[in-house]
């Protein structure tokens, strides 16, 4: 009977250490601004919701950085308006307050959340516009 619980136990030990809740999400973000592609894996940011209230997605690869805020986030699934987008390309900074965020998950269990963006801005003073389009993240959400 000893022996019986003891494998109990042991199953029981792997069987919640296989559990699929427990694997890394792997976070990601890809979109194209102008046509071109902009992607990465492995975020190094997760989305920022410290100040209550607000969502800030944080996108880096390289030299290359785009940031979209939003002001009214209630912590749910919805499509949102970007107050502000922000594109640094390595050498030149592009501004705009017009965007959308669509969070399309948000998963408080694993931590993340997903969804779909796109937007436009301009280099300060005017100039020509750029197009954010196509983009889709998963990032970590505490």
């Amino acid at each position: 009977m000893k022996n019986l619980t003891y494998i109990i136990c042991i199953l029981a030990v792997f069987l919640n250490a296989c559990n699929k809740n427990d694997d890394p999400v792997l976070t990601y973000f890809k979109c194209k601004i102008d046509g071109d592609v902009f992607e990465k894996e492995d975020l190094q940011y997760p989305a920022d919701n410290l100040v209550e209230g607000e969502l800030d997605l944080t996108f880096e690869c390289g030299e290359r950085r785009l940031i979209l805020g939003v002001l009214e986030f209630n912590g749910n699934e919805g499509t949102y308006t970007a107050n502000w987008v922000h594109y640094d390309n390595g050498s030149s900074d592009f501004y705009g307050d017009m965007g959308t965020v669509t969070i399309t998950e948000v998963n408080k269990k694993r931590d993340f959340i997903s969804g779909t963006f796109s937007g436009s801005c301009s280099p300060p003073g005017g100039g020509q516009e750029i197009q954010i389009t196509e983009g889709e993240f998963v990032m970590e959400y505490y």
